[in-house]
């Protein structure tokens, strides 16, 4: 433990009130404020970690071609952009802004879609590994794990 005023290792402190401020001193130190007490050092805590498996939820991404997958499955269904906006609950313009390239849906509105058009407009990525570690000694680095790509 160090004092907190002059720096010096000690062994057992004192806790002083200093200007408003609680602090842990050297007992040269403590004659600056107004002794509070001994300090106590702080005991290492031992916790038990439970370790559980990961259960994150899987990343989702929509698919590139999006716009053209919901054109297409609502026109071979035969039903109007006010139509599909009805059963999904949705307004029109949202329907024509995702048929037309100009909005993409939430992944919550890609899932509903999905279960009305019977098409697929929800990606599930994958985890990349990264590979190795260089050293098992040395910690990890920017370049252990990025990719550089040199332009031109």
């Amino acid at each position: 433990m160090e004092c907190e005023i002059c720096g010096r290792q000690m062994h057992r402190g004192e806790r002083i009130r200093l200007e408003g401020a609680t602090v842990t001193v050297c007992r040269d130190c403590a004659s600056m404020g107004t002794r509070m007490g001994p300090a106590y050092e702080p005991r290492p805590v031992e916790r038990s970690v439970k370790r559980t498996p990961d259960r994150r939820k899987p990343e989702e991404e929509i698919v590139p071609e999006c716009a053209s997958r919901v054109h297409l499955a609502r026109e071979r269904l035969g039903i109007t952009q006010k139509e599909l906006a009805e059963r999904l609950n949705e307004k029109e313009s949202v329907i024509t802004r995702i048929e037309t390239g100009r909005m993409v849906p939430p992944i919550s509105l890609a899932h509903r879609l999905e279960r009305k058009l019977e098409i697929t407009l929800v990606a599930v990525l994958e985890e990349e590994d990264v590979g190795p570690l260089k050293s098992h000694d040395a910690p990890l680095t920017l370049g252990d794990v990025v990719k550089v790509r040199k332009r031109g």
